[in-house]
């Protein structure tokens, strides 16, 4: 089966700070692809709030290369300057793992492809099959 190197759907994600100088975030990211280009929607916990962060993603896929650029939305001062991405998709096309930027500090972050809704179904099957023997 070839690789799906289109980016659009849900991804689950997490980034980290270098040096373990802040928290391990998740994420998750909703992008729509055409071309090369995408665009979409990152939700987060907000590190300073008791609310979601959302953001805005703009980006460009060459291969298996991306890169992507996240700008908050009123998610307060802490977040007003933009997240540079740089990251490499696999050979599967399933995960994607890379380095963000920030003019004072950076990270690393990993992001894998929502699995297909019909593999859940299956394991929970194959789990009450496995509970009623």
């Amino acid at each position: 089966m070839a690789a799906r190197l289109d980016l659009t759907g849900r991804w689950d994600g997490t980034y980290r700070y270098s040096n373990n100088f802040g928290p391990e975030t998740p994420f998750v990211a909703v992008l729509s692809e055409v071309g090369e280009r995408f665009s979409g929607e990152i939700i987060e916990p907000n590190a300073y709030r008791p609310v979601t962060a959302h953001a805005q993603v703009e980006g460009l896929r060459s291969g298996r290369a991306i890169e992507f650029t996240k700008t908050y939305r009123l998610a307060g001062p802490a977040y007003e300057t933009p997240v540079d991405y740089s990251g490499r998709m696999s050979e599967d096309g399933q995960s994607i793992t890379g380095t963000w930027f920030l003019p004072e500090f950076d990270g690393t972050f990993e992001m894998h492809r929502e699995a297909s809704e019909t593999v859940p179904q299956e394991s929970e099957a194959a789990e009450k099959v496995s509970l009623t023997r």
